[in-house]
């Protein structure tokens, strides 16, 4: 055995046994660290705990056998230069006890149980102030929604229920808390917290929502007063019946109706009401809206149309001019009949636009052609 160097592989062994005491030590401070608290364990925890503590009295068992013996390896080579003979021994017990494969053995069966052990305390050092932390921003999203009059959505109920389970876990079985469920949990407050503050920018927007209101419901009541006005002006320039079906009048009690239940919204003092009342009002104001543009429309339609046919008549007027029709006595007459009757009040649409449409038909054929 005289290529084996026995010093070497000695010294070996005896750093190798001092790192297992170490790490056996470190172990031990870690069990009585957490001896008190260990009795709470439940569980995967529990089990890990009984078992590591259970393989820890095996491993200071062990690695006395194999300290005892590298310290008499150690002894035997002594300081100076070891004798063949001894040499010889030392390697011989050495290799037929397979001792440093039996070492590096103990060695990694020992950091396995302090995985097991220190994993325990670890997993629960990182849950509980994490969670905690999500508890602590779920209270700031719940102070934000109730000091801006937002209603605090339901899904808070829920996650803190979830916190306080995971919490327990966290407390008596840490190895079987799933991380993944905390990063989740972490993402649904954050959404929750995205909803509220939406919420919190409506509600700061709510009192600024109203006074449009407000001022939008004084612009519908300002054009049902001119529609009435053309109405009028229309009973009295345009001849026959009224061309509107629309209730102008119960348009505007509808304005008054709203203005009422708007003041009370802008004087309340409960957010979360004022919120649903302006989308119910605007909603409201909306269909209004569309109802008063279809009764201006029907209000002003037979003022406009005589407006049109007062334009069709002036353009084909100027036409006539143009091409040098100006003394065309029959073609005057035609341009007489129809300004009388655009003219004249009340104004008969339909003969008006009879004879505007023949003015407009002579303009258009070339002079001396007779009319058909």
């Amino acid at each position: 055995m005289a290529n084996i160097d026995v010093r070497g592989l000695v010294d070996r062994l005896g750093e190798l046994s001092a790192r297992i005491g170490a790490l056996l030590m470190e172990l031990d401070d870690e069990r009585q660290r957490h001896t008190s608290e260990a009795g709470i364990l439940r569980g995967s925890s529990e089990a890990a705990w009984q078992q590591g503590t259970q393989m820890l009295a095996e491993l200071w068992t062990a690695f006395q056998q194999t300290s005892d013996r590298v310290q008499s390896w150690t002894a035997r080579c002594g300081a100076g230069r070891i004798s063949s003979t001894v040499a010889d021994e030392v390697a011989q017990e050495v290799i037929e006890s397979r001792a440093e494969e039996a070492a590096s053995a103990l060695f990694d069966r020992v950091q396995w149980v302090a995985e097991r052990i220190t994993a325990i305390w670890a997993v629960r050092d990182v849950c509980l102030p994490r969670l905690a932390e999500i508890g602590e921003r779920l209270d700031r999203i719940e102070v934000e929604a109730r000091d801006a009059g937002v209603r605090v959505p339901n899904e808070t109920a829920t996650i803190r229920d979830e916190l306080a389970r995971l919490r327990s876990d966290a407390m008596v079985d840490p190895l079987a808390v799933p991380v993944q469920l905390i990063v989740e949990l972490a993402a649904r407050v954050e959404r929750v917290a995205g909803n509220v503050a939406e919420e919190v920018q409506r509600a700061e927007r709510v009192d600024a929502d109203l006074r449009a209101l407000d001022e939008a419901l004084d612009q519908l009541a300002t054009a049902l007063a001119e529609a009435r006005l053309q109405e009028s002006e229309s009973a009295g320039k345009i001849a026959g019946p009224p061309e509107t079906d629309s209730d102008l009048i119960g348009l505007s009690d509808t304005v008054e109706l709203l203005r009422g239940e708007l003041s009370a919204a802008q004087s309340g003092g409960d957010r979360r009401q004022k919120l649903a009342l302006v989308d119910q009002l605007r909603q409201r104001v909306d269909r209004l809206r569309d109802a008063v543009t279809s009764a201006i429309e029907q209000a002003s339609a037979g003022l406009r149309a005589r407006r049109e046919l007062r334009g069709r008549l002036g353009a084909y007027r100027a036409k006539a001019m143009a091409t040098g029709r100006a003394e065309d006595l029959a073609l005057e007459r035609l341009f007489l009949s129809a300004s009388d009757a655009l003219y004249s009040a009340p104004c008969d649409l339909e003969e008006a636009e009879r004879r505007v449409t023949e003015y407009q038909r002579s303009v258009q054929k070339p002079p001396g052609r007779p009319s058909t």
